[in-house]
């Protein structure tokens, strides 16, 4: 699925672990395009092999610290 992602111009994935909160068990997840068309790309993509696997999980969008535990750094990804 990842050579999916990076044909279509993903860049880099990075998973989190968030740690600002005590008793939370959190996971933040980071993912960087070539370009906007990249990123139009990849949400179908997102839609069909992401969006399966989380159905039925309780998701929310918050602004959170965390440490780096896994990341995926295309070929094309200067930095």
């Amino acid at each position: 699925v990842i050579k999916l992602f990076t044909d279509a111009g993903m860049l880099r994935r990075v998973v989190t672990q968030i740690w600002n909160k005590e008793q939370a068990h959190r996971v933040g997840i980071i993912f960087e395009y070539r370009d906007q068309d990249a990123y139009k790309a990849c949400q179908s993509l997102l839609e069909e092999h992401y969006l399966p696997a989380v159905e039925g999980l309780t998701t929310k969008v918050v602004g959170s610290r965390g440490i780096i535990v896994h990341e995926f750094v295309s070929d094309n990804f200067d930095d």
